[in-house]
């Protein structure tokens, strides 16, 4: 597929995009919440006319990663969005994200036409002409099926789309894609880490505005359809995965690292509150090995808090088989630092240690069950005997009177045995 079809300059887009305009259809609709109406046209623009939003928040973790990996500048995308190399390098980007879900996006439009149109900007004047604000997986998802087959997909040669007003600038299409996006709950196209950035970058756009941290807090939230705790702890679970990446994998803006781990660094964040500032660090830098380790999915989860709920058994278990740390190898961690706090768990590479604390959790587990198995024996037992002198007592002393009180005993050991066998059922 050759680059320079995934762009045109800027004023070939601005000539295309009046011609559309004067043929479009104009609606009112509200656009940004508390915001008066805005008035929209509807027009038809050429596949080719079209440019990818750089600044997409499902793409920016991927972008970072590209970076990190490919030693580039920090503006290595969005300083030569109006190239061909880099609109492709977008599309290359997002079209792993069209072939996510069941159906996927890809699927889906190998057998549907376009029925809802895309959002993209008019900033006469600007690169920012025909840009795609809302719509850029579907453009991709197009633009992939109508390039390999332009006769199977000739449907996709025209977009449909619905055009801002010119006088909406950066700040209200970060906004306006934020209500869409990541607001209305259809963050399925989004990873965790970008779902993250764009909320951390709504609070900034508040408080840029003269908004309190505290009120930013609480509208985001509430345009997030969650509470403002949750929302504190998504974000604290974020700031512990870049301080991960930092700190503890020197491996900054790598996201791709942390991407399947969000419950890790979530269970890491809840394990952190109301704790010591021995026991945080600690905690953070086995939760880290953990993390870095060979378990996958929900195991890492479970493992952070148990770890933070046994902390002291844990190290217990672990302190006499902890490997030796060479004076060379140096930790170029800065999660609490052992000069400070004598974390014992300080300087090992990441995940060496994760084997480890996995063996430990999994004897307390067993020694746990052990305890269990014997205080349950033990309470049998007792029962057991109630019974045996209930019946002693009834044999020696049988009278019409002491039934009901012998009933009376039986029912209470009837009642233990049933709670009994429900807490080794798990109920």
């Amino acid at each position: 597929m050759k680059k320079d079809i995934f762009y045109k300059p800027v004023f070939e887009r601005q000539k295309k995009l009046d011609e559309s305009l004067k043929l479009g259809s104009k609606k009112t609709v509200p656009l940004l919440k508390g915001k008066k109406a805005e008035t929209i046209t509807t027009v038809e623009m050429p596949i080719e006319y079209l440019l990818y939003r750089i600044e997409n928040l499902r793409t920016e973790s991927l972008q970072e990663s590209f970076i990190a990996k490919n030693n580039e500048k920090a503006g290595y995308f969005r300083d030569h969005a109006e190239t061909p190399d880099i609109q492709f390098k977008q599309h290359e980007l997002l079209l792993p994200l069209t072939k996510k879900g069941n159906p996927s996006t890809y699927d889906y439009f190998k057998s549907n036409i376009q029925t809802e149109p895309i959002l993209i900007n008019n900033r006469s004047g600007e690169h920012g002409t025909a840009v795609v604000i809302n719509g850029n997986r579907r453009l991709a998802t197009w633009r992939q099926l109508y390039y390999e087959d332009p006769i199977e997909f000739a449907h996709f040669a025209l977009i449909q789309c619905d055009v801002l007003p010119s006088n909406f600038d950066q700040e209200n299409e970060s906004d306006l894609e934020y209500q869409l996006q990541i607001a209305q709950d259809i963050k399925e196209e989004y990873n965790w880490i970008n779902d993250r950035k764009a909320k951390l970058k709504k609070i900034e756009r508040l408080t840029n505005k003269g908004v309190s941290q505290e009120r930013a807090i609480k509208e985001v939230a509430k345009e997030s359809n969650i509470t403002e705790a949750r929302l504190k702890t998504e974000l604290e679970a974020f700031a512990l995965g870049k301080k991960y990446l930092d700190n503890f994998l020197n491996k900054s803006n790598q996201w791709n690292e942390i991407e399947a781990d969000e419950q890790a660094f979530s269970s890491l964040a809840q394990s952190l509150n109301k704790k010591s500032e021995t026991d945080q660090a600690w905690i953070e830098t086995l939760g880290s090995q953990i993390i870095a380790g060979e378990t996958k999915g929900a195991s890492k989860h479970n493992r952070i808090m148990f770890t933070a709920r046994r902390l002291m058994d844990v190290g217990r278990k672990i302190q006499n088989e902890l490997p030796p740390l060479p004076k060379q190898k140096k930790s170029k961690s800065s999660l609490k630092p052992a000069a400070v706090h004598g974390n014992p768990y300080e300087g090992y590479s990441p995940g060496e240690l994760s084997e480890l604390i996995g063996d430990a959790i999994d004897e307390l587990l067993a020694e746990d069950k052990l305890e269990k198995s014997q205080n349950h024996a033990q309470e049998l037992n007792r029962i057991q005997t109630t019974i045996k002198t209930t019946n002693r007592k009834f044999d020696k002393t049988y009278s019409k009177e002491k039934i009901p009180a012998y009933i009376v005993v039986i029912d209470e050991c009837i009642k233990e045995l049933e709670d009994m066998k429900a807490k080794l059922e798990g109920k």
